[in-house]
């Protein structure tokens, strides 16, 4: 069994490889950027391999180079899986052509070699609009929310919405861009700013009791785990990343099914589902195909990332 990895970080990079070797897998770290399709008689697709930056490889002496100009390549085709965690690029400007080369490279693979998370999924998934949007349409509880490509549109509805409310963009994540806002005037003056970059925007009615929120943690058809993430004191971010504390909490029934129900709404396999409680029940924040597991699995001591493994071999099998 020969799986692909595509890792969001080095620490990432780290806790899955260690995992991979433990479980006797075979894989092979691949470069998110670095895909190449050969179209003619034959469809051949893979990854090139190229361990310096291409300023690097210019300056090479191309006359001592082997002839075989391919010896780089990890065709898709000796590949049983492609566990893909990097999701940056997708919400990435710095360039939109080459990040939808990348998905548009994984979706057609994907019909003959699994990719986990599917690309379906990592697109609703990275879309918080579409996020909302799927999860309503399935009759999920959410917060009211209001997304736009207009800000104008979104200003006419700050009020309906209700204060206090977040505003933030349609893509991103570890609650960057993300703005806690209590007043209609500071709601336009946010809605301005978004038109002056032409960027289209969400609004979302604030639930739960501002103190933290709940991550339940999927793979496949089961919950892991799930835990209580506290708010830290004058912020109204819960995000481990920007200093929230994580504790470990059980997921009631109804909590698991929620993040079950979420996770297949948007088509993915494994996910992270952020969760709140208030006076109306529980309600879906946001569903996050590439989730973090640094405040998990210190609140839990849950080994996630070798039932994850477990899971991917399950799906090379099957």
């Amino acid at each position: 069994m020969h799986f692909g990895f595509i890792p969001k970080d080095e620490d990432d990079e780290e806790l899955f490889s260690k995992a991979f070797k433990e479980k006797k897998v075979k894989f092979t770290l691949l470069d998110e950027s670095s895909q190449w399709i050969n179209s003619g008689k034959t469809v051949e697709t893979g990854f090139f391999k190229r361990e310096q930056s291409f300023k690097k490889f210019m300056k090479k002496d191309f006359a001592k180079l082997k002839e075989d100009s391919r010896r780089g390549d990890i065709p898709v085709k000796n590949l049983n899986l492609i566990f893909m965690r990097k999701l940056d690029h997708v919400y990435s400007s710095a360039d939109n052509c080459k990040s939808e080369f990348t998905l548009d490279f994984l979706e057609l693979i994907e019909k003959d070699v699994p990719v986990i998370n599917p690309i379906a999924g990592i697109r609703n998934a990275c879309r918080k609009h579409v996020t909302n949007y799927l999860l309503a349409r399935q009759g999920l509880p959410t917060p009211a929310s209001f997304a736009a490509n207009d800000p104008v549109r979104a200003f006419l509805e700050l009020n309906r919405i209700g204060f206090p409310q977040y505003i933030k963009p349609v893509e991103g994540g570890g609650g960057s861009g993300v703005f806690y806002v209590k007043d209609g005037e500071t709601g336009g003056d946010l809605t301005s700013v978004y038109g002056l970059f032409e960027k289209p925007l969400i609004l979302q009615r604030i639930a739960g009791d501002g103190k933290g929120d709940i991550r339940v943690i999927v793979v496949g058809e089961k919950v892991i785990g799930a835990i209580k993430r506290k708010t830290p004191k004058g912020m109204h971010k819960s995000n481990v990343t920007v200093g929230g504390k994580a504790f470990k909490m059980k997921a009631d029934d109804e909590l698991g099914e929620l993040a079950l129900k979420a996770t297949k709404a948007l088509g993915c396999k494994i996910s992270g589902v952020d969760i709140v409680e208030d006076a109306d029940g529980y309600k879906i924040l946001e569903v996050n195909a590439s989730p973090g597991f640094t405040g998990f699995k210190k609140a839990t001591r849950i080994p996630v990332e070798n039932r994850i493994v477990d899971y991917l071999i399950s799906e090379a099998r099957s």
